[in-house]
């Protein structure tokens, strides 16, 4: 009988880890990645599963005048030369598991020619959040260390944490969709100790 029974709990146990898995393949925000840093290559947070950034997206992005302009400048490339290998994405879903949303920043490769280095600063870097429709809807337009795409959600977007580190100490900044675009809200920051 007790052979029988420990057979039976060992079939159950089987099978209810069966259906966890075919239940994490259904769901993709079970496996979706929502922290992402600077330092891609040196910290826990890599870009786990990498996407190529869509033409409509590098449209956008070669005309951003905050990072990629500057940079594309001093390489002695126009806009329209800024290549696409000077970017990588992640998808995401911010308002629920019917869409799909890329968090896009500068790939870091050493040896990638041009080089998108400039676009980087000391412990800080650009992240673009962008909502894929027929043409791309740039939704964050930010700079930090690190980004983290929270649970809590605002008009039914996921909020996002932005982590930015400089002398004057660790900075975190909350953004809440606004039913357009992300805004941003309070930053609180605590010295470094």
């Amino acid at each position: 009988m007790l052979v029988k029974c420990a057979g039976v709990l060992v079939l159950v146990i089987f099978l209810f880890q069966i259906g966890e898995e075919r239940q994490s393949v259904k769901n993709p925000q079970v496996q979706e990645q929502s922290d992402f840093s600077v330092e891609q290559q040196y910290v826990q947070t890599p870009i786990r599963q990498p996407v190529d950034v869509p033409e409509s997206v590098l449209q956008i992005l070669r005309n951003d005048k905050r990072y990629v302009l500057a940079c594309a400048k001093a390489q002695n490339l126009s806009a329209d030369q800024v290549p696409g290998m000077w970017f990588i994405g992640s998808q995401i879903h911010l308002d629920g598991p019917a869409e799909v949303d890329l968090v896009v920043q500068p790939r870091l490769q050493p040896d990638l020619r041009p080089s998108n280095r400039c676009i980087l600063g000391a412990n800080v870097g650009p992240f673009w959040i962008f909502r894929e429709t027929p043409q791309a809807n740039q939704l964050l337009n930010t700079g930090g260390h690190d980004l983290t795409v929270l649970d809590s959600r605002t008009k039914g977007y996921r909020d996002i944490k932005v982590i930015v580190i400089a002398l004057s100490g660790i900075s975190t900044t909350i953004y809440k969709f606004d039913g357009q675009k992300y805004e941003r809200g309070p930053t609180h920051t605590e010295p470094i100790r």
